[in-house]
């Protein structure tokens, strides 16, 4: 392979790699662990079953709340007046 003029055997400049190698100084961004992220994901997925349960439960002048929420589901599911 043919090197070019200027290039030296490194991808990257000499200044990036030791902008990279320096230890985290004034002005870093915060690294913090995501822990309570592993909660708060099954409580999410928890919170919106249940209102997606609840959408089918209460029921709004006979349909359920959901279909009256988006009422192009009842065609599709067959529900309600069609």
């Amino acid at each position: 392979m043919m090197a070019f003029a200027g290039m030296s055997g490194n991808l990257f400049r000499d200044e990036a790699l030791e902008y990279f190698a320096r230890p985290d100084g004034p002005g870093e961004l915060v690294h913090s662990s995501a822990e309570w992220m592993n909660a708060a994901y099954p409580a999410f997925l928890a919170l919106v079953l249940a209102g997606l349960l609840a959408s089918l439960v209460v029921q709004v002048n006979g349909e359920p709340l959901l279909l009256v929420l988006v009422p192009a589901l009842s065609g599709l599911v067959g529900l309600g007046r069609g």
